[in-house]
């Protein structure tokens, strides 16, 4: 089948979209584009056909909408037999091309995006247009021949209140393979990490607060593999707030690494952060760094009330925490450093589950059976 990614607030290396969904559906003999963005001209990535749109400011849904003319000829202008929309932008333009062209559409929905409408709001407005974008959701999803979810939350959404019943979990997890389990050094036992990026809504200050206490009852790392949400700002707020707490000696930054590397950087570490704050979108959206930990055979620690907690839960690979508690964050720390046998067996159970269950060997075939599926019904 030829296959056309709508994902044009993708980086044309993310990890999901291209290196793991476009990379399998090549894989499985499909012929793949990719409309993301590039200011590049290559024509291929990872045997990936390159369609470039032009870069846009993502935190601007004027330019995001903006950018949509482009994203709707470069779709037209390719022979698709499916058009594979990852933002409510994109499906809205799936949906116009679906119409134009008689095409399959999948809509693949990373994120709660009734909540991420309504993240700048609160009391009466936060609730009116969760409410609204919610029907709005609803609406648009009837066109959809597939839909794709990475949370347990968003499956309910869209077979609840959306009514579908062909709603697929594929998790956003890497495949076993690139990440080692094994060899870890002597001083992982006391290696706390986070990957990604790191921010004041990703529970930046509770971390370190919680740390500063960790720090006086027993020896601990810290390891930030990643950047900041928003790096003029928070980078120095990190800064001053590590300086302000003591932990120079216990901190250490990398920056932005490659996939390759930040597998192995994650490999000294034992104990996994997902520190998000209590916000509808973060709890109700299964985070990549969960499966990053898991893979390279860390303890978790993530929020209470979250779908990362009932991951957690059903693989008993780590703790969930109150993370706006940074005692409570910290006594959670405290119990793995000290015991670390049940540390390590948490660690070797979220590894378990990955290699059976979660990883990417297993997603993959998922997803090929959807296109499998689609490939019955010719248009």
């Amino acid at each position: 089948m030829n296959i056309c990614m709508l994902s044009p607030t993708h980086e044309m290396w993310d990890p999901r979209v291209v290196m793991r969904e476009s990379c399998s559906l090549v894989k499985a003999g499909h012929r793949v584009a990719l409309v993301a963005m590039s200011n590049e001209s290559r024509e291929f990535v990872e045997g990936v056909e390159l369609l470039p749109a032009p870069k846009v400011n993502t935190s601007s849904r004027w330019q995001r909408l903006l950018a949509m003319g482009r994203v709707y000829c470069l779709g037209r202008k390719w022979p698709a037999d499916v058009y594979h929309a990852h933002e409510v932008e994109s499906l809205a333009v799936g949906i116009l091309l679906k119409w134009r062209t008689g095409a399959k559409l999948i809509w693949d929905s990373h994120e709660c995006f009734q909540f991420t409408a309504a993240r700048n709001l609160y009391g009466w407005k936060a609730k009116l247009v969760t409410a609204f974008v919610a029907r709005i959701l609803r609406w648009m999803s009837k066109f959809a021949d597939h839909i794709i979810v990475v949370s347990f939350s968003n499956e309910r959404f869209y077979r609840q209140f959306c009514g579908r019943d062909d709603v697929t979990i594929i998790h956003n997890s890497p495949s076993p393979g690139l990440f080692v389990c094994d060899n870890k050094p002597q001083d992982a036992a006391i290696t706390i990490t986070n990957c990604g990026r790191l921010g004041i809504n990703r529970g930046m200050m509770q971390l370190l607060e919680a740390l500063a206490i960790v720090k006086e009852k027993t020896p601990v790392k810290f390891m930030h593999i990643g950047t900041f949400a928003r790096p003029d700002m928070e980078l120095k707020q990190f800064e001053r707030k590590v300086k302000d707490l003591g932990l120079e000696n216990e901190t250490e930054v990398t920056g932005w690494v490659s996939y390759k590397t930040m597998a192995q950087m994650l490999n000294r570490g034992s104990i996994g952060l997902v520190t998000h704050q209590p916000t509808p979108n973060n709890y109700s959206t299964l985070h990549n760094r969960t499966f990053s930990y898991m893979c390279t055979g860390q303890a978790v620690i993530g929020p209470k009330g979250s779908d990362t907690e009932q991951l957690i839960r059903e693989t008993n690979c780590g703790l969930a925490v109150d993370m706006t508690d940074p005692q409570v964050l910290a006594e959670a720390m405290i119990y793995l450093i000290e015991n670390p046998e049940n540390c390590k067996q948490m660690g070797l159970n979220g590894r378990k589950a990955i290699e059976e269950t979660f990883g990417w060997h297993i997603m993959e075939k998922l997803l090929w059976a959807i296109y499998e599926d689609l490939e019955q019904y010719p248009k």
